[in-house]
C-alpha cells in the first residue's frame, strides 16, 4: 500500500521518528520504501533518520539512493553535504552544499552548512559570504549567527561576538550550543574560569556534550588542573584523532608541559588552514621559546593583528626581543604595554632587565621601583633594583637596600639570587667571612648528582674506542660546564646567534637502556658498532623537531664530568667539546658561592685534563673573559662555531655578573679553606689536595 493510499501510515511512521522511537520507524519506512521502492522523499527521509543516529554509511546509502532517482533536489544535496561534514569529509561535503546552493540561492540549511565547512577550511571571507546569506534569508537564523560568532571569536574580535551572543541567551536561556559559544568567547579572552562556569552549564544540561567536555578540560589545562585535563583531552583525542581540535589539544597540552617542539608540531599543523587567534599566539611562544624568533614573532604579530590590546600577545612579542639579545627592540615593545594593562607590571621587569642588559640602569632602577610600587615584596623587582644600583656604584645604597628584603617570605628560587647578590656585595667589600656565611646561606637551586673521577683503568678503555662514528649526519658540538660558569647565559647568547641549542639531548634520548642502564665504562665498551649508529640516528631523529626543517649547527649542553663525556666519546667521538671554565681554578669555591658542581674534583684542569686524556677534542673557554667581551676569546669562540659571533650583551654588565673570584682570588677565603697563609695548597671539602697541573689546550 503507497503513502498515498494509506496517508495515515506515513503520518504514524515520522510521528514516531519525531518522539524517538527509531527502531519503529526505521521499521515504517522500510515497509513503505516495499510498496514504493522509487519513492525518492521516503529515501531522504530514512537518510534523515540513520544521520540523526550517526549511522553514516547507511545514511549516504539512502540519500545517493534518492539523488539517482532526482539529481535535482536542492534538499538531497543538502542532506549529503552535511553527512558528508558529519564523517570529516570536508571538501566533497562543500561540494555538494555549493550544489543545493546553485540549485536553490536561498536553501538556508545548504548555506549555513557550506559557511561551517568554509570556516574549517579556512576559507573565512567565503564562510561569511554564505553565513551572511542565510540571514538574508532568515534574520533569526540561529545558527548562522553562531557560525558567524564562532568565526568573530577565532578572529579576535570576542566582545562583539560575545555582545551578541548574550542577547542570543536572553532569548534562548535553555539553548546549549548559545552557552557553548560563549564559553568559547571566555575561553579565548584567557577567562579560565569563566569559560569553565559556562561548560559546566552546558554539561549540567547536556552530560555527553563532547565539544564542552574538550572545552572544559582545555580551560582547566590552562588554569594549571592538568591533572584533571589530561585524561579528557587523551579521550577526546582518541575519539577525533584528526581533528583540528584534536590538534589543538596536543599543542596546548605540550606547551604547559614545556615540550615546544612538540607544541609547535601540532599547532603548525592547524595554523596551515585556519585557526583561533589563541592558537597563533601559542605557537608564537612555542617558537619563541625554541629560540626561533623571527617566525615566533610573525605568529605573534598575526595574533596582534587580530587582537591589537592583547597583552599576552604584546609582551610574547617584547620577550622575543629579549631573549635574542635585542634590549633596544624589547624596550620598544615593552613600551607599547600601558599602565591599567594586566601586564604592566610583566612589561616594567621585561624594561628593567632590557636596561639592565643595554647599560642603562638609572632607568632600570627606576623601572624596578614602579614595579615595588605596586608590589612592595616582588622578588624579582627587588633583584633587578639591587643590581642597577650596583651598576652605579651605588654600593652603600645597596647595602642599606638590602637590610629591607625579607628574605625568609620568599621560595628558594626567589631567595637564591638575591642571597647569592648580598655576597657578592660583600665579597666586594672584601667582607670575606660575612660573604662566606652568606654564600653558604644560598639554597640550592636544583640537586645535582656527584660523580668521582675516572680511574686509570676507565680512561685507557675509553681511550681505545674509535675516533670517528658510523653515519653521516651532522655532528654536534657539546658544551660542558654548569651554574658556576654561567652555562645559561651562554646558551642563550649562543642562540641569539642563530645556533640551535638543546639541553642534554644525548643523556636524555635514545634508548633508555643505553643512556640510563649502560652508563658504565665497561657497558658501553661492550656496544657494537651497530648499536652505535642506531643510536646516533635515534638522537638526530629526536632533534628534528626543534629544527624546523632547517640546515642550523646543533650545540648539546651537558653536565661539565667525564662520566657525561664518556657517551660523548663513544657516541660522536669526532665532535668538539667546549668546556667552560671561570678565572680561578677552584671548583670548591665556585660550589660554595654558586651551588654544587656535579663533579668531586678539586679544580677545572684536573678534570679537563681527564677529558683531554679520554681522546675527545677540547676546547677550553673562560667565561669571565667572554662576559667581559674579551677579543681573542671571542675570535677562539668563532673558530670553533665557524660563524661570525657578536659580543655578549652583558659585556657592558658590571662586576656583580661575574663570579668576581679572579684567579688566587681564593686566597681570600684561607681561613675557611684551611689553606697555610701563602696559599701553596688548598684542602677539598672531603680531605683532597692537589697541584693546579696546566691543562694540555687552553684559551
Amino acid at each position: 500500500m503507497s503513502t498515498e493510499e494509506n496517508p495515515n501510515k506515513l503520518s504514524q511512521v515520522m510521528e514516531w521518528h519525531k518522539a524517538g522511537r527509531i527502531d519503529e520507524a526505521e521499521k515504517g519506512y522500510l515497509e513503505l520504501l516495499q510498496d514504493e521502492p522509487e519513492n525518492t522523499d521516503l529515501m531522504y527521509t530514512l537518510a534523515t533518520l540513520y544521520l540523526g543516529e550517526n549511522r553514516l554509511d547507511e545514511a549516504l546509502k539512502w540519500v545517493n539512493k534518492a539523488l539517482q532517482g532526482n539529481e535535482f533536489a536542492p534538499a538531497y544535496h543538502q542532506l549529503k553535504g552535511a553527512i558528508l561534514a558529519r564523517a570529516g569529509q570536508f571538501e566533497q561535503a562543500l561540494e555538494e552544499y555549493n550544489r543545493a546552493i546553485e540549485k536553490n540561492p536561498n536553501l538556508y540549511a545548504a548555506l549555513v552548512g557550506a559557511g561551517f565547512i568554509e570556516n574549517q577550511l579556512g576559507n573565512t571571507k567565503q564562510a561569511k559570504q554564505h553565513l551572511k546569506q542565510a540571514l538574508h534569508v532568515n534574520p533569526e537564523g540561529l545558527e548562522a549567527r553562531l557560525h558567524l560568532d564562532d568565526i568573530n571569536i577565532e578572529e579576535g574580535q570576542v566582545e562583539q561576538a560575545l555582545s551578541d551572543l548574550t542577547q542570543l541567551e536572553e532569548q534562548h536561556p535553555d539553548n546549549t550550543a548559545i552557552k557553548l559559544m560563549i564559553g568559547k568567547g571566555l575561553y579565548e579572552k584567557r577567562n579560565w574560569a569563566g569559560a569553565e562556569r559556562y561548560f559546566d552549564k552546558v554539561l549540567a544540561m547536556e552530560p555527553g556534550d563532547a565539544l564542552a567536555r574538550y572545552y572544559k578540560a582545555l580551560s582547566q589545562l590552562w588554569s594549571g588542573n592538568l591533572q584533571a585535563a589530561a585524561d579528557e583531552i587523551k579521550d577526546f583525542v582518541s575519539k577525533y584523532p584528526e581533528t583540528r581540535e584534536s590538534f589543538i589539544a596536543l599543542g596546548n597540552t605540550a606547551f604547559v608541559e614545556k615540550q615546544y617542539p612538540l607544541a609547535a608540531k601540532y599547532l603548525s599543523e592547524v595554523v596551515k588552514k585556519n585557526a583561533p587567534t589563541s592558537v597563533k599566539l601559542t605557537l608564537g611562544q612555542a617558537l619563541s621559546r625554541m629560540g626561533q624568533w623571527p617566525d615566533a614573532r610573525f605568529w605573534l604579530l598575526q595574533a596582534l593583528e587580530s587582537r591589537p590590546e592583547d597583552s599576552e600577545a604584546k609582551v610574547a612579542l617584547a620577550e622575543t626581543y629579549e631573549y635574542q639579545g635585542r634590549p633596544d627592540k624589547a624596550l620598544e615593545a615593552y613600551g607599547k604595554i600601558s599602565e591599567g594593562d594586566s601586564r604592566y607590571l610583566t612589561a616594567l621587569l621585561g624594561q628593567a632587565r632590557s636596561y639592565l642588559a643595554s647599560g642603562q640602569p638609572q632607568p632600570a632602577e627606576a623601572a624596578a621601583d614602579k614595579v615595588l610600587s605596586l608590589m612592595p615584596n616582588h622578588a624579582e623587582a627587588m633583584l633587578l633594583k639591587l643590581w642597577s644600583l650596583f651598576a652605579q656604584d651605588k654600593l652603600a645604597d645597596a647595602e642599606l637596600f638590602l637590610l629591607t628584603i625579607p628574605f625568609d617570605k620568599f621560595n628558594d628560587k626567589a631567595k637564591a639570587p638575591l642571597l647569592q647578590s648580598k655576597a657578592l656585595l660583600e665579597d666586594r667589600q672584601q667582607q670575606f667571612d660575612q660573604a662566606w656565611e652568606t654564600f653558604a646561606q644560598v639554597p640550592p637551586l636544583r640537586r645535582v648528582p656527584k660523580y668521582p673521577e675516572l680511574d686509570e683503568e676507565e680512561v685507557k678503555t675509553i681511550q681505545s674506542w674509535p675516533a670517528e662514528g658510523e653515519g653521516n649526519h651532522k655532528i654536534p658540538t657539546f658544551v660542558l660546564g654548569y651554574d658556576s660558569t654561567d652555562i645559561q647565559t651562554f646558551a642563550l647568547w649562543l642562540k641569539a646567534q642563530g645556533l640551535e641549542v638543546l639541553n642534554d639531548r644525548l643523556a636524555g634520548l635514545g634508548r633508555p637502556d643505553i643512556f640510563y642502564a649502560l652508563q658504565k665504562t665497561a657497558d658501553l665498551d661492550a656496544l657494537g658498532k651497530e648499536t652505535i649508529t642506531n643510536e646516533r640516528t635515534v638522537y638526530w631523529d629526536h632533534i628534528k623537531p626543534w629544527l624546523g626543517g632547517e640546515d642550523r649547527d646543533v650545540v648539546d649542553f651537558m653536565f661539565l664530568n667525564p662520566h657525561q663525556a664518556k657517551l660523548i666519546k663513544r657516541f660522536f667521538p669526532e665532535a668538539r667539546v667546549v668546556v667552560l671554565q671561570r678565572n680561578s681554578p677552584d671548583i670548591w669555591l665556585h660550589q660554595h658561592a654558586f651551588g654544587a658542581e656535579p663533579i668531586e674534583a678539586k679544580d677545572w684542569t684536573r678534570t679537563v685534563n681527564q677529558l683531554i686524556g679520554m681522546g675527545l677534542n677540547v676546547e677550553q673557554v673562560n667565561t669571565d673573559k667572554w662576559l667581559a667581551g674579551d677579543e681573542a676569546t671571542l675570535k677562539h669562540l668563532q673558530s670553533i662555531f665557524n660563524k661570525p659571533l657578536e659580543k655578549p650583551v652583558l659585556r657592558d654588565v658590571p662586576w656583580w655578573r661575574t663570579s668576581r673570584f679572579e684567579e688566587g682570588h681564593w686566597k681570600s677565603y684561607a681561613k675557611h679553606l684551611g689553606d697555610n697563609a701563602e696559599g701553596k695548597k688548598t684542602a677539598g671539602p672531603a680531605g683532597q689536595s692537589g697541584d693546579n697541573e696546566p691543562a694540555a689546550k687552553g684559551d
